[in-house]
């Protein structure tokens, strides 16, 4: 049987310095639950001047589940 897909949103705005300590909570999370559901972890950047993005996309390299 195909596991069901679960989306986690994340707004993200200005969030630079706490975008890895956030991403390594939610995958202590979900860890469990993965054997039951797919997850996949959309972070939706609202125009961060920082360095966000470039955070998400380190991220985003290193997760498939990382949208």
């Amino acid at each position: 049987m195909k596991q069901p897909l679960v989306s986690i949103i994340i707004p993200v705005f200005m969030n630079e310095l706490s975008l890895h300590a956030l991403y390594v909570q939610i995958k202590n999370v979900i860890r469990d639950e993965q054997k039951t559901y797919h997850f996949e972890l959309i972070f939706i950047d609202d125009g961060s001047t920082d360095h966000s993005y470039s955070e998400l996309k380190k991220i985003q390299r290193i997760d498939t589940q990382v949208r």
